[in-house]
């Protein structure tokens, strides 16, 4: 069993991951940690957590106080979850090492997302003109991230006699190219969408790409 630091009933363990052996009947500390990947939280030490876990009624009130008192909080991170042992492992820990009174939530916050491009306008009657998208992002759980980039309009201009096909260099990079169409006449703005999944939560954000750059769109 990985060796770690207890504290009440809040324990994480950084790797590498250390075994230790025990005898026959020898006591275990009941909150230690069985794999580096996981770690755990009651009210006692981090209250706000457990704001996010607990039933709410309508008016954004708890349901039933006790649950405080008995929700086990596991927070999970996808840089073990498709390992072999992961699963065996946690599923043994909830089942077999945990109090039974407690109520054991396995939780992963999501990822902050934001975009940003490499200029405020772009020259839409050149044709080589290349707008650089990049992905401004951190995770909670310092989790291994995946990214989709997507053309999600307009396609056509307001006539729908024009079409409008930017062509995203590489979908799945944190950073990417956009070769701009060079048919827009009149100032406009393309928006490209960014997705990016932590194996648990989905995030969007999109990004407006001004073509022209005559008129202030965001004023």
């Amino acid at each position: 069993m990985p060796s770690g630091t207890v504290e009440a009933q809040t324990f994480e363990i950084n790797a590498p991951i250390e075994w230790n052996t025990y005898t026959t009947n020898e006591f275990i500390p009941r909150f230690s940690i069985l794999t580096s990947g996981i770690a755990g939280y009651d009210w006692h030490i981090d209250k706000s957590i457990i704001d996010t876990l607990v039933e709410l009624d309508s008016s954004g009130n708890t349901v039933n106080p006790e649950e405080y008192l008995h929700i086990f909080a596991i927070n999970e991170t996808n840089r073990i979850k498709d390992l072999p042992y992961s699963t065996d492992i946690l599923t043994f820990f909830i089942n077999d090492y945990l109090p039974a009174h407690l109520n054991t939530i396995v939780y992963n916050n999501k990822p902050t997302v934001a975009t940003s491009s490499d200029a405020p306008f772009y020259d839409g009657s050149n044709p080589t003109e290349i707008a650089v998208l990049e992905a401004l992002t951190s995770d909670p759980e310092n989790d291994i991230l995946d990214y989709r980039w997507q053309h999600v309009g307009p396609f056509t201009n307001y006539e729908n006699s024009v079409s409008y096909i930017p062509l995203i260099t590489d979908k799945l990079a944190s950073t990417t190219n956009v070769e701009l169409p060079n048919n827009i006449v009149v100032d406009s703005a393309l928006k490209i969408q960014l997705e990016v999944t932590d194996t648990f939560n989905t995030v969007t954000n999109e990004v407006p790409i001004y073509i022209s750059g005559t008129y202030r769109f965001d004023h």
